[in-house]
């Protein structure tokens, strides 16, 4: 049976159902399994420096970033976490008690943010809806606007070989193209071995 959204709140309630389902485990926000996720984000922070800097994670679902990050560079790091779904975030809250005050509901561009380095955009772009691409750009560009250092986006690629209707890949030259329209200073990574690619786009001095 094919999935269709029409907008968010559908992809919101998508998202809560199987959360339901299968409570915290990474079917529950569309992961395969721990060592893609583990390769997703350590392509997402390649060169980038960790200590020191602030992380908002938009769409963050379980907070799988967090943990990531505090192996990386133990607790040298300050980490945002913000997500639609009302039950991932109450989720976090009770996985991590000590950044319980650091997740947020709601949509990054359209609510109040503490100041943050880097946002970080895993995933959160995967699935279709009416408008979604138009939604895309614009959210890379209002949290392009709010980073002090820069964004930084995992997509699905449209060079593969399979895609499941319900998901949204993106060729990444479009993405590429959208980066530029906002800094000089891009670096793009289709070279790992998932069906996706990371942009990473900095603030320029």
């Amino acid at each position: 049976m094919n999935i269709e959204f029409k907008n968010l709140e559908d992809v919101k309630d998508f998202v809560n159902n199987r959360y339901g389902e299968h409570g915290r485990d990474l079917k529950s926000v569309g992961w395969g399994d721990s060592d893609s996720q583990n390769l997703r984000f350590e392509t997402l922070v390649r060169d980038i420096e960790i200590i020191g800097k602030t992380f908002l994670d938009v769409g963050c679902g379980l907070a799988d970033l967090l943990p990531f990050l505090v192996k990386k560079a133990d607790k040298d790091f300050k980490y945002i976490g913000v997500d639609l779904s009302e039950k991932l975030i109450c989720d976090c809250k009770k996985k991590y008690p000590t950044f319980a005050d650091h997740f947020l509901v709601g949509s990054a561009d359209k609510i109040d943010v503490p100041e943050f380095d880097y946002a970080v955009v895993s995933g959160t772009l995967s699935y279709k809806f009416d408008g979604v691409t138009n939604y895309s750009k614009s959210l890379i560009g209002a949290l392009f606007d709010k980073a002090k250092a820069g964004v930084l986006i995992n997509c699905l690629s449209t060079r593969c070989d399979y895609q499941l209707p319900k998901n949204q890949h993106y060729d990444p030259l479009d993405i590429l193209s959208w980066a530029f329209e906002l800094s000089d200073d891009v670096n793009m990574f289709h070279d790992y071995p998932l069906f996706e690619f990371t942009v990473q786009i900095f603030k320029q001095p």
